[in-house]
């Protein structure tokens, strides 16, 4: 259930975490390979619910005051001549601002780098992503509308309208998008020829993009819903070449090369004109492949 008209965004989690830096204070004096070793151990180190940012720091003004900025706003702390800045997952929210002011300096930076969750990431996209959810969470109290959440007016998508990764509606007007899997692309033909649905791929591919971006900071992200929709999927797709048709890709079949089906497609609304001739080319494909596949006779 959503929450009614809420005063505020609660984004305060239990057990905020903090950083132990005791045991990477001789990271500089090492030699430059042995530090990047010792600078990858100790991120894997860090607490997963944290943002980290690593650079080195010298005399230079500029280095100085993005220095400033990491340990008075920040709470970075300065280990011989390295910043580190960690800052746990219910602190990023509230913490944009000095984030963006950092970055001015930072941005281009050789020695800068940044993790979140453990993983290496493009921290200008990463602010980005932040900014879109704080925004976007600070909307949906302001408006008090859940379809503020939606992809558009008619389509609520996953719950969330960044969750880009696979595309949840089909639009019938108009050809397959390939710049983006569907939810159906995510599947197997069985022995039987039958197109299976792979429900476990599909949510970790989704889980794995909310986790990686941080879409779960907005206090509005319900996985218990965007699980349900999932498991709302279908477990096949019956390949009646009206709603759905196969794809076909060049590939062996024994010694030769020919069309193989290697996933499905969902077909548009023709007219009549383009139906029947959509209809001769896919015929022309599948005698192919069973001519390939020595399943026709004479």
């Amino acid at each position: 259930m959503k929450q009614k008209n809420p005063k505020s965004i609660n984004i305060q989690i239990q057990n905020c975490g903090k950083v132990n830096l005791d045991n990477i204070n001789n990271i500089n004096k090492k030699g430059v390979n042995e530090k990047e070793k010792l600078l990858t151990l100790s991120i894997q180190q860090i607490n997963d619910g944290l943002l980290a940012i690593v650079f080195d720091t010298n005399n230079t003004k500029r280095n100085k005051e993005a220095a400033s900025i990491a340990e008075n706003l920040l709470g970075g702390k300065l280990v011989n001549s390295t910043m580190w800045v960690t800052i746990p997952d219910c602190m990023l929210l509230p913490s944009i601002v000095p984030l963006m002011h950092l970055y001015r300096y930072i941005q281009s930076w050789k020695s800068c780098k940044s993790y979140f969750r453990k993983k290496q990431i493009n921290l200008y996209q990463f602010i980005n992503a932040l900014i879109h959810v704080k925004d976007c969470s600070e909307n949906y109290i302001a408006r008090n509308h859940t379809k503020y959440c939606w992809r558009s007016l008619n389509k609520n998508g996953w719950g969330c309208k960044y969750i880009n990764s696979i595309r949840k509606h089909l639009d019938k007007c108009s050809e397959y998008k390939s710049n983006t899997l569907y939810w159906y692309n995510y599947g197997y033909f069985n022995v039987l020829g039958e197109w299976i649905i792979d429900k476990n791929l599909i949510r970790e591919v989704i889980f794995s993009e909310i986790r990686d971006n941080g879409l779960d900071l907005c206090p509005f992200l319900y996985m218990k819903e965007i699980t349900e929709k999932i498991n709302g999927l279908p477990d096949s797709i019956e390949i009646d070449n009206v709603n759905f048709k196969k794809h076909y890709k060049n590939d062996f079949i024994g010694s030769k090369i020919g069309p193989v089906p290697d996933n499905i497609r969902h077909i548009p609304e023709l007219s009549i004109k383009d139906q029947q001739e959509w209809e001769k080319q896919q015929k022309i494909k599948e005698l192919e492949y069973e001519i390939g596949m020595g399943q026709l006779i004479g």
